[in-house]
């Protein structure tokens, strides 16, 4: 997500590495970055193998697992969500849905967000009432029958507990844990794959691994049979027996920005910013001490070295951004074996 202003920054504080006051006069345009990683629309190119994916979704990679509790934890705010609003059965009424995922080297975990008025559970089969479907490909073969790595897991809102004896679908459920909690307008699924169970006959759990992928929320709103029922990709009624029309999704470590350049094209507007600095979205606000908080691990760096007065000896300086809705955050770490104060002007010393 860029931004629509070029940014001047008369003055930067300073690190635990730094113990004077810096004035630098900069002036170049930058982008701000709600997130690492951006939504996909789940297309797939058949035929012609991965590398012609259109834009899969984004599974991102995650150092801190949730908990499962249907609670949504801060971590859930650094992989994009996705909407579920394309009509399967009837016409699907149920609002902004969304969904959005993370992963580690142990599990898939699925964050669903249902928006719905009136919730039912009246003890039938639970697509019947207001479930959710998750349907993995783990192989990403897209079968037309289902085959070893293919999975449907239904989840039932009012559940008596949350088990894998109260779910529905693939029979295959090991190690699955998941929390169903209802909320004003709604309810929310948060649940917990490991990927022993649903990655057989896939590649490696890592970065890059391709997954089909769907969400399908049932609704039912008066107790009969389900009323109408929503997708994410996918519009087909026999998903649960062939895998082959679900989305795309793709494991992706969205933990670091790469680093712009901060180049501008002056003249024809921001849209022309040839490779801009990254500021990146803090989740957790840094402590202001001059300490380094773990969370600037994840902001871009950019070199300070450039000629201003004279020639800039001052070795390895560099700086890091992070924004949130109320302030911009600057770290900056300078390279000096001799410092001086002498109680000057500030930009003397």
């Amino acid at each position: 997500m860029r931004n629509k202003k070029s940014i001047r920054i008369v003055s930067l504080l300073v690190n635990k590495k730094v113990i004077y006051s810096l004035f630098v006069f900069c002036f170049f345009s930058m982008a701000l970055h709600a997130q690492q990683c951006t939504a996909g629309a789940g297309t797939y190119t058949s035929g012609t193998g991965d590398a012609a994916v259109g834009a899969p979704a984004i599974i991102s990679l995650t150092s801190s697992a949730p908990t499962i509790d249907g609670t949504i934890d801060a971590g859930w705010a650094n992989t994009p969500s996705h909407t579920i609003s394309k009509n399967v059965v009837s016409t699907y009424t149920n609002g902004t849905t969304r969904w959005r995922a993370m992963y580690d080297a142990t599990y898939l975990y699925v964050l669903v967000e249902v928006t719905d008025g009136t919730l039912v559970n009246n003890g039938g089969n639970g697509w019947e009432d207001d479930a959710v479907e998750i349907h993995i490909d783990g192989g990403n073969d897209k079968a037309t029958t289902y085959d070893g790595n293919d999975f449907q897991y239904g989840y039932i809102y009012g559940a008596s507990n949350a088990s894998t004896a109260n779910m529905y679908g693939t029979a295959t459920r090991t190690g699955i844990s998941w929390a169903i909690p209802s909320g004003g307008g709604g309810y929310i699924l948060e649940t917990r794959i490991p990927w022993s169970t649903v990655n057989t006959g896939g590649s490696a759990v890592a970065a890059g691994k391709m997954i089909g992928f769907d969400i399908y929320i049932n609704d039912d709103d008066d107790g009969g049979s389900r009323d109408n029922q929503g997708g994410w990709y996918s519009t087909s009624t026999t998903l649960h027996t062939n895998i082959n029309p679900a989305g795309l999704a793709k494991l992706k470590d969205c933990s670091a920005c790469s680093t712009g350049a901060g180049t501008y094209s002056s003249g024809t507007g921001d849209n022309a910013v040839g490779d801009p600095g990254i500021i990146y979205y803090a989740a957790t606000a840094p402590t202001i001490d001059g300490t380094v908080d773990t969370d600037w691990g994840n902001a871009s760096t950019h070199s300070i070295a450039k000629n201003v007065v004279s020639t800039y000896t001052n070795g390895t300086t560099r700086w890091r951004a992070m924004y949130d809705a109320t302030y911009l955050y600057v770290l900056v770490e300078v390279t000096d074996g001799t410092l001086v104060n002498n109680g000057g002007n500030g930009w003397e010393d």
